[in-house]
């Protein structure tokens, strides 16, 4: 017998999970509830490392087989043929999803306010909706708390002249550390010689002014980009790394809620597709049955792997940039694009992990 499945929040967890649910049994009857309107969605960019043979929900507008990592005293570029960097637009990415649930009858309720999860009901505005699974695909960043956040804003450029080398993608420009910031760095996507996507991130103790961001990347670019250019685009944004979830967690959970982000990179878009996948077969074959309440997206060993690095960068800020450099230049080539892409078996993970000094490391840790 088909199922009726609530899922609050129609992002890309929501989505994500609506579509494999309908794939796999079209007469599931599926409703997503959310505060934003239809359209437009916000602009921004999805980025990981993807096997070739990952299954994607839309072909990435971009893949890299070299990825460059620079700072002070290092300047290191690495093949990654088999594990690509890849972009997905997120326009893309939701006009196609969006699109797919319409046609295979997926129900919105679009800017329905506040919606409670009670059990199987979801509790909006106008009225109670009753289902046999309500499943929470929501994450609000404002009632989030995290050890760090990865704050950002980023701008697409096109150039008069060739600046860039479409084939690699610089991952990491890695800038001083500050108190406030224990990792800074600038980071060029180029899609082609005169068009890239130029990008602030820092790991920081709280969110970053998006325009304090944006006046970085214009400082990259005059310094690092000869002749003119013009912003064909803006992005900003806000990922917790490190973030506390509830012990006790009532509902279904699906997402960055759900222990979908990478906690040390913020990488999050790949593991909702498999949380995804994993979480719309147990709810189809399991039926009426008991579901996981939390996908978690890596083994635990990765959690704890990340914790400890970011502590150290919480606690002795002003190492950050060397501890991160130390990684990035040292660690064995593909053993760290497998530990960034979340790959790694734990033997390749502690020998990434080896490359930072173990001294400078236990010196954070355990710094006040």
């Amino acid at each position: 017998m088909a199922q009726s499945i609530g899922i609050r929040g129609a992002g890309v967890a929501g989505m994500s999970l609506a579509r494999e649910i309908l794939r796999s049994s079209p007469h599931c009857a599926v409703h997503l509830f959310d505060k934003r309107p239809r359209l437009p969605h916000p602009q921004r960019t999805f980025c990981f490392f993807a096997p070739a043979e990952e299954s994607l929900p839309v072909q990435p507008y971009k893949r890299w087989e070299n990825v460059r990592f620079r700072g002070q005293h290092f300047d290191r570029s690495i093949a990654t043929e088999s594990t690509p960097y890849a972009l997905v637009r997120g326009d893309d990415f939701f006009d196609s999803t969006l699109g797919e649930l319409e046609e295979r009858g997926a129900r919105f309720s679009w800017e329905c306010g506040h919606a409670d999860i009670q059990g199987n009901s979801i509790r909006t505005g106008v009225g109670v909706y009753e289902f046999d699974k309500a499943i929470d695909a929501s994450f609000e960043v404002s009632e989030a708390r995290s050890l760090l956040w990865q704050s950002f804003g980023g701008v697409w450029i096109q150039t008069e002249t060739d600046c860039f080398d479409p084939s690699t993608a610089l991952l990491m420009d890695l800038l001083p550390s500050v108190e406030s910031c224990p990792v800074a760095f600038v980071y060029v996507l180029p899609i082609s010689t005169r068009e890239a996507l130029v990008e602030h991130t820092t790991f920081s103790s709280r969110q970053m002014p998006s325009e304090w961001h944006l006046s970085a990347c214009h400082e990259w670019i005059r310094s690092h980009v000869h002749g003119d250019c013009t912003v064909i685009a803006r992005e900003a944004g806000l990922i917790p790394m490190g973030l506390e979830r509830s012990v006790a967690i009532e509902n279904i959970v699906i997402g960055s809620a759900g222990g979908a982000i990478r906690a040390s990179t913020g990488y999050a878009f790949l593991n909702i597709q498999r949380q995804a996948r994993d979480l719309a077969r147990a709810l189809v074959e399991g039926g009426g049955g008991d579901v996981p309440r939390i996908h978690d997206g890596l083994p635990s060993w990765y959690a704890t792997a990340d914790a400890l690095f970011l502590k150290a960068l919480a606690k002795a800020p002003l190492k950050g940039s060397l501890l991160m450099g130390r990684l990035l230049d040292k660690a064995p080539a593909q053993p760290l694009i497998r530990f960034l892409a979340g790959d790694a078996n734990i033997v390749e993970a502690l020998r990434v992990m080896s490359s930072v000094p173990k001294m400078m490391m236990m010196r954070a840790l355990v710094s006040v």
